[in-house]
């Protein structure tokens, strides 16, 4: 199993001390893969680019997926975006993405993960708090939760209709106390990750994937 997981700056690993959510799988499959003395094994590539929308990853889609999708062994697609697509940009009143393209791209991605016969995975977004509004270091742009929540169902949506995997992760961040799992605002603290990591491995532990 090649299981790759795509997303922005919170796949990527900002700012967990271990690495972040996606690396947390990583080390875990080559944890499993060590004591089973490589007789079986999952590679998993976490593949996240700060900053990027699904605009972003659908340039990039084809050509990371090419060159990792092996014939003799079954690829899962982990993605996790949305957060920048919802970013606002104050002067121009307007979201990044706007929230019909983000619906398009998802569709998108979804019928390119069929054409190379991988099952897919969406992974919800996380929440965000008022210090990103605006952002410090966008001053020209803002992350706010009603905007953060309206792109989140559009993505469970997607995935209702496209009969898609789906883990929502949202609700595992306290209402009172979400802040204190940020590190800036947006991006998860290291015990935000361990939540991102700890209901994604259920998930496909659940699903018998890993």
């Amino acid at each position: 199993m090649n299981i790759l997981i795509f997303g922005s700056s919170i796949t990527w690993g900002a700012w967990d001390k271990n690495g972040g959510w996606a690396q947390r799988l990583k080390s875990f499959t080559d944890a499993k893969a060590r004591e089973l003395n490589f007789k079986n094994y999952t590679a998993v590539y976490p593949l996240g680019v700060s900053g990027n929308t699904t605009n972003g990853l659908l340039q990039r889609f084809d050509t990371e997926v090419k060159a990792r999708v092996d014939g003799g062994e079954e690829t899962l697609i982990v993605i996790e975006i949305g957060m920048n697509d919802s970013l606002f940009l104050l002067a121009e009143n307007k979201h990044l993405v706007p929230p019909e393209e983000y619906r398009k791209n998802l569709i998108t991605l979804i019928e390119r993960s069929k054409k190379y016969g991988a099952r897919l995975i969406f992974v919800g977004l996380t929440p965000v708090d008022k210090r990103v509004d605006p952002i410090p270091w966008l001053s020209s742009g803002a992350y706010r939760l009603e905007f953060v929540k309206k792109y989140e169902d559009i993505l469970k949506e997607v995935c209702e209709e496209g009969k898609v995997d789906f883990v929502e992760v949202m609700s595992k961040f306290p209402a009172k106390d979400y802040a204190t799992l940020l590190t800036d605002g947006v991006h998860p603290s290291t015990e935000g990750h361990r939540i991102i990591f700890e209901e994604v491995k259920r998930y496909l532990m659940d699903k018998g994937l890993i």
